[in-house]
């Protein structure tokens, strides 16, 4: 089998507050720090992307500064628009101009996805949550869906009349966030309700949640166990496809059954 030279990952959410950027930051930081992998990161919440927060950075521009030379873009442009993390991956920030980014037309999309694809090895699309415009162009042309939710009752609900509106393909995998054993649902539950594969279980960590959002470090760079441990697991599936192995992400199903 030959191997792939990159993967686009689009992590989703039918809703805010399921942890969804914390994955795509830490997930983004592992690739890079542990996996040595060049791996960009793209916030593309406009007015309400944090991960430049959750890495501590200070982004002077963002991916929206790249729009008018796409056509003509070279690596130059790349690093002028780039915040580089102590990890090494690159953050194209979140654009403080709702209006400028929400107008991005899909072809403008496109051609963005391509060049990343051209520079990097692992790309993160950090999605606002819901099926905005944006978020549309990231599902449809990404390699792999990963979807946030949390096991309570209105997430559930809001992540199954979401699923339904999304493509066949590309293949997509659950990451369950804030989970406690003994809860009411089980992933087991969760998976059989929503019939799709549980990529992930995420468990409640609040002391390494709110050092990283507090401080800014990716709480899978400097601890070892619990959601640490889970996010490094989930990192390792996402990137098995840059390897000549067996795809795991391959053998995920891609519509609503099993």
């Amino acid at each position: 089998m030959s191997m792939q030279t990159s993967i686009s990952v689009a992590v989703a959410s039918a809703k805010g507050g399921v942890g969804k950027s914390l994955a795509a930051t830490n997930l983004s930081a592992l690739t890079a720090a542990r996996l040595h992998l060049r791996t960009a990161l793209v916030d593309l919440d406009a007015g309400n992307g944090i991960d430049d927060l959750l890495l501590d950075l200070a982004p002077e521009k963002s991916w929206l500064d790249l729009m008018p030379v796409l056509q003509e873009i070279t690596s130059e442009h790349l690093e002028l628009a780039r915040t580089v993390h102590t990890s090494g991956l690159h953050l194209f920030a979140a654009p403080a101009d709702y209006v400028g980014a929400h107008g991005l037309e899909s072809s403008q999309f496109t051609a963005l996805l391509r060049v990343l694809r051209e520079n990097y090895q692992f790309i993160v699309l950090d999605c606002p949550s819901g099926l905005v415009p944006i978020t549309r162009n990231a599902v449809s042309r990404c390699d792999v869906i990963l979807f946030l939710l949390t096991p309570d009752a209105p997430c559930l609900r809001s992540t199954q009349r979401m699923l339904a509106h999304l493509p066949e393909s590309p293949p997509l995998g659950l990451v369950l966030s804030q989970y406690e054993v003994g809860g009411v649902f089980s992933p087991s539950d969760i998976e059989k309700t929503l019939r799709r594969t549980m990529l992930g279980v995420l468990p409640i960590d609040a002391r390494a949640v709110w050092e990283n959002v507090h401080y800014g470090q990716p709480c899978a760079l400097s601890r070892k166990r619990g959601l640490a441990a889970e996010y490094r697991r989930v990192a390792s599936v996402l990137t098995k496809d840059l390897h000549p192995h067996q795809p795991a992400l391959a053998r995920m199903p891609t519509g609503n059954g099993s």
